[in-house]
């Protein structure tokens, strides 16, 4: 039986998974920062290619567009936070106390266990010192010329454009496009 219990707003998802076996096969997030963490159990995270064994306590988290898979031979506790990247627009303020009180809401609501909630609040701290940290790239000027083409690939993911049409559109060399995609 499958014990994940789910949260989703427009902006945030927050998934409990208890005691469950962990099979997610290697995928990405177009528009999605990923925040997880053990909470008992162990499990393996395959990131770009690299495999990392995660144990309780451990916090890892994925960026857009980040290949990645997870699995555990065990049933784990995890608990993990989709949060969309336009959220990176939000004022520091506005976005921490945004997630704040929806981790806090969540906590109660879903009437954690103390090592859920611990657990939660290092998610929280987390989330906070990634958005400190990728503010600045998320909203670069180059980062907004790109956005059109991440907005045509996220909408379209069948479109037959190729490199060099994005890099046009957004007025910069094809190299410089590459390396800034990334």
């Amino acid at each position: 039986m499958n014990k994940m219990i789910l949260y989703r707003s427009e902006q945030l998802e927050y998934i409990v998974i208890k005691n469950d076996v962990l099979r997610f096969g290697e995928h990405s997030h177009a528009s999605d920062i990923v925040v997880s963490g053990i909470v008992t159990g162990s499990a393996c995270l395959k990131l770009n290619g690299k495999e990392h064994l995660l144990d309780s306590s451990d916090v890892f988290s994925v960026l857009p567009y980040e290949n990645h898979s997870l699995t555990s031979d065990e049933p784990v506790c995890m608990l993990t936070m989709c949060i969309k990247k336009d959220l990176f627009s939000l004022e520091k303020n506005a976005y921490t106390n945004f997630v704040i009180a929806v981790v806090n809401g969540l906590c109660v609501r879903l009437e954690l266990s103390e090592p859920e909630r611990n657990m939660a609040q290092r998610l929280c701290t987390t989330v906070l010192a990634i958005y400190d940290a990728a503010y600045e790239a998320l909203t670069s000027e180059t980062d907004i010329l790109l956005e059109n083409g991440r907005q045509m690939i996220e909408s379209f993911p069948e479109i037959d454009d190729n490199i060099q049409s994005f890099a046009d559109s957004s007025f910069i060399s094809k190299y410089h496009y590459i390396r800034r995609f990334r």
